[in-house]
């Protein structure tokens, strides 16, 4: 079979869901998702770390619906995003971590790191 007479859920292979219903909104909104349904999906996990509070609900309906027309209960996972820990400055910009060699991060640190210590933002 050629891909161009292949289902689209064949055709399509996105890394994330939120993609895969991106691409489908320009395609055909909610058939692939039906037939991802069809084919045992129960669950869809939404990442909430991008896009608008609108975008998100936008989604969760697309899924629902697809859900309804299909008559099985898909469950929507929410992926929120987590703490964003961040190194801190280092004295002379940077350093290179020896492999084997002891590093330690502490959140209490307040002055620049070195090749031994490094401060982290998360408290």
């Amino acid at each position: 079979m050629s891909a161009v007479n292949m289902p689209l859920a064949e055709r399509v292979r996105p890394q994330t869901l939120d993609e895969f219903i991106g691409q489908e909104h320009m395609v055909a909104p909610g058939k692939v998702l039906e037939q991802m349904i069809r084919a045992g999906v129960d669950v869809v996990r939404l990442n909430f770390s991008h896009g608008k509070a609108q975008d998100h609900i936008d989604r969760a309906t697309l899924v629902r619906d697809a859900a309804k027309r299909v008559g099985k209960s898909v469950a929507i996972m929410a992926d929120l995003q987590g703490p964003k820990i961040r190194v801190g400055k280092f004295e002379g910009g940077k350093i290179e971590l020896v492999p084997g060699a002891k590093f330690i991060l502490d959140a209490d640190r307040t002055e620049p790191g070195n090749q031994d210590i490094a401060s982290l933002d998360y408290k």
